[in-house]
């Protein structure tokens, strides 16, 4: 092997990008730069990253660095969905009538759309009294979307319903939980879809 002249200067600057990448500050030779760059951990850092499980038992926002890691290996999610948010609401875009989704309506009729998923359990609800209609039911189709009627499952349909009605309703399939309410004209009056779970268990 023929000898080459190096500067020290280059040297220098090699050990110190080493000394940089192990946090050590050893001096080097020629000869120990090489297995010491082969010994440097991989990943640009000076030391392993340090990774953890995560269980996630309630809706907010995580960081690794809070648990005083790097980063996560596995993230197991237990969080019910709760009161499910609505689609939409107070749409008049159509009313249900015995498990038929009919487009457009002579009666003042407002809407609730809530996305539910397939083999869930869910309380459908109403928060009072709303006239004299209380519709609810479950279609593949997304009712604010549909240009025809749209046949689905009826949940409830329900005259005069009682101050805080409700059914339970398992869904078949992903889909749409459409509500409509007969509130006199009156907007506002909102329908509620818990997950079955969350009041069996106390979470809210």
């Amino acid at each position: 092997m023929s000898n080459v002249l190096v500067q020290e200067s280059s040297l220098q600057a090699i050990a110190e990008a080493i000394r940089a990448k192990n946090g050590q500050q050893t001096t080097y030779t020629p000869a120990q730069m090489g297995p010491a760059i082969r010994d440097l951990p991989t990943g640009g850092g000076g030391s392993e990253a340090v990774l953890i499980t995560k269980t996630i038992s309630a809706n907010g926002d995580y960081a690794a660095e809070e648990d005083g890691a790097d980063g996560f290996s596995e993230v197991t999610v237990a969080v019910h969905a709760g009161l499910l948010t609505p689609y939409a609401y107070d749409m008049d875009t159509g009313y249900v009538e015995r498990g038929e989704w009919h487009i457009g309506s002579a009666t003042v009729c407002y809407t609730d759309v809530y996305e539910v998923e397939a083999g869930k359990g869910y309380i459908v609800m109403l928060g009072g009294t709303v006239g004299t209609r209380f519709r609810a039911m479950f279609s593949e189709a997304d009712t604010l979307l549909a240009t025809d009627t749209v046949v689905g499952t009826n949940i409830t349909n329900t005259n005069n319903p009682p101050r805080y009605s409700f059914r339970t309703f398992t869904a078949p399939s992903d889909g749409f939980i459409t509500i409509t309410k007969d509130n006199a004209g009156k907007a506002g009056l909102k329908s509620f879809v818990f997950s079955v779970a969350d009041l069996a268990d106390g979470n809210e």
